[in-house]
């Protein structure tokens, strides 16, 4: 029998024994991710094995800027 990714990590290939917890600058917000999504632009993400973009995104403050997606 084979188990899901908790939320917050990801097992990109076949045949993984365990899972991998999402790097900063990604988030996994289902069970049995396979991939895990890049936070969004206007800021950065500073802690790994999020669920939620919520749950890490810090947005830039007035005056500045982060055009890239998957900051850290």
């Amino acid at each position: 029998m084979c188990f899901p990714c908790a939320l917050g990590a990801h097992s990109p290939s076949d045949g993984a024994a365990s899972c991998t917890a999402c790097p900063v600058g990604t988030f996994a917000a289902s069970a049995g991710a396979s991939v895990c999504t890049a936070c969004p632009a206007g800021g950065y993400c500073a802690t790994a094995g999020a669920s939620s973009a919520a749950m890490t995104f810090e947005q830039c403050d007035a005056g500045f800027y982060n055009p890239l997606l998957g900051q850290s």
